[in-house]
């Protein structure tokens, strides 16, 4: 599995940790998951776990894949991510933008700074 997937109640967010770059597969099983988690809040935040690294977040693929969730998407309120390289904040960035949510992505360095965002 190239991903995990829960809820972080600490954050009060989807968690998802990226092992390996993403598939438009890994994208259809993490969004129905999602929206599944989110029926049981009043708040829709993702907290991306990017520490292990991949070379990148999603491949071609699997970005074009998350505009068939371009309604969920545009309910998210806050995306933070934590762990990320130079590349793959561009890479979010860019994926951001083009589903109109760049103001609602921050990057950190550390989980807490991440949770602390999320919550505030």
């Amino acid at each position: 599995m190239n991903y995990e997937l829960r809820y972080d109640d600490e954050a009060g967010a989807v968690y998802l940790k990226v092992i390996n770059m993403l598939t438009a597969k890994d994208v259809h099983e993490i969004m129905p998951a999602s929206e599944e988690m989110f029926k049981d809040t009043d708040h829709y935040r993702v907290l991306i776990d990017a520490t292990v690294e991949p070379k990148g977040l999603l491949e071609k693929e699997a970005r074009k894949a998350f505009r068939d969730y371009s309604v969920t998407m545009k309910i998210l309120e806050k995306i933070a991510a934590f762990g990320t390289n130079h590349v793959t904040r561009i890479m979010t960035k860019m994926a951001a933008a083009a589903l109109g949510k760049l103001s609602a992505v921050r990057f950190f360095k550390s989980i807490e700074e991440a949770r602390s965002w999320l919550i505030e």
